[in-house]
């Protein structure tokens, strides 16, 4: 949990100013443009689906660790961040 907090502020800080971590990241980003679906909830998404197929090769609790950490992360990036916050004056 406490990574997922930690690396959620660093990437609300990297998406604030246009950044991204590449991949799913600037997927997630066009869809909250294009669609209004918070970046995070979509990200929380595409993680759904690559711990169901992960669930298949890796330790059950370790991956439980890995999915809460994400879970924080995508819950905090989608609560936090909003393109309207962020209009300069």
């Amino acid at each position: 949990m406490l990574f997922g907090t930690l690396f959620g502020f660093s990437a609300l800080s990297v998406v604030r100013h246009g950044g991204s971590f590449g991949g799913l990241s600037i997927v997630a980003l066009m869809i909250q443009d294009r669609f209004r679906i918070q970046a995070g909830y979509v990200q929380l998404a595409f993680d759904a689906v690559l711990f169901a197929v992960a669930a298949l090769l890796v330790d059950p609790l370790l991956l439980a660790y890995s999915a809460l950490g994400a879970a924080v992360f995508n819950l905090f990036l989608a609560v936090n961040h909003r393109r309207d916050r962020y209009v300069a004056a």
